[in-house]
């Protein structure tokens, strides 16, 4: 495992409480010696990936690795994963790129694009501002 750094790619991420390490391999090679471009290994906490993939697929991978994990850790049944993680993988990456407003309400900034407030669920419910 050659454990290279990546510019912008995280060296870790949380994912339901647990802390998984981010890894970029030059290969990676299945038990089955089958090439893939991402790997996710909950027993070590790891997510791979693979520098056989194109830079510009390397955050699609990231991306499918994460919802492998979030299926994991959150006791989700394995039956279809694979089928439903490659559809969302792709579908959610260009969702959250091509709405970055949404990603700042999501992730709770207060404000769009235009600078305008936005009110987050919390704020709301606690009846203070955004």
């Amino acid at each position: 495992m050659s454990g290279k750094r990546q510019e912008g790619i995280p060296g870790s991420v949380r994912i339901g409480g647990v802390r998984y390490r981010v890894v970029v391999e030059d290969e990676l090679v299945s038990e089955e010696g089958v090439e893939l471009l991402g790997q996710h290994d909950y027993g070590r906490l790891l997510l791979r990936l693979s520098l056989a993939a194109d830079p510009e697929l390397r955050p699609f991978v990231l991306l499918h690795e994460i919802l492998h994990a979030c299926v994991t850790v959150s006791g989700g049944d394995s039956h279809q994963e694979e089928a439903l993680v490659a559809g969302l993988s792709h579908v959610l990456l260009q969702v959250l790129r091509e709405n970055p407003d949404l990603v700042r309400y999501l992730l709770g900034s207060g404000r769009r694009a235009d600078g305008a407030a936005v009110s987050s669920p919390a704020a709301e419910a606690s009846g203070g501002p955004a």
